[in-house]
């Protein structure tokens, strides 16, 4: 993420933020005994956020970071070695 500019790194960072919030909400509905389905739902609320957070890293990667390391002649099985990795991870 060094290429992202400040406020789109901002950005991320305060959704980053909102998730963690949210952990510490269903970590403390946890402990009160609440619902197993008001839990689940704010699971998928975070599991949500963060899918979106990471997709977006993704996309800024393969639109900026790529096209430097094929601009600094980086070895080409080490690019796509870097995107199998990030691509298994995430799908």
């Amino acid at each position: 993420m060094g290429h992202e500019d400040d406020s789109g790194r901002a950005a991320l960072v305060a959704r980053l933020s909102r998730a963690e919030g949210q952990i510490r909400g269903v970590k403390k509905m946890m402990e009160e005994g609440r619902e197993c389905i008001e839990v689940l739902r704010q699971l998928a609320a975070i599991e949500g956020a963060l899918h979106s957070v990471a997709k977006t890293i993704i996309t800024r990667h393969l639109g900026g970071c790529l096209d430097e390391a094929m601009a600094s002649n980086r070895d080409p099985k080490q690019v796509t070695a870097e995107l199998t990795e990030i691509f298994a991870r995430f799908l």
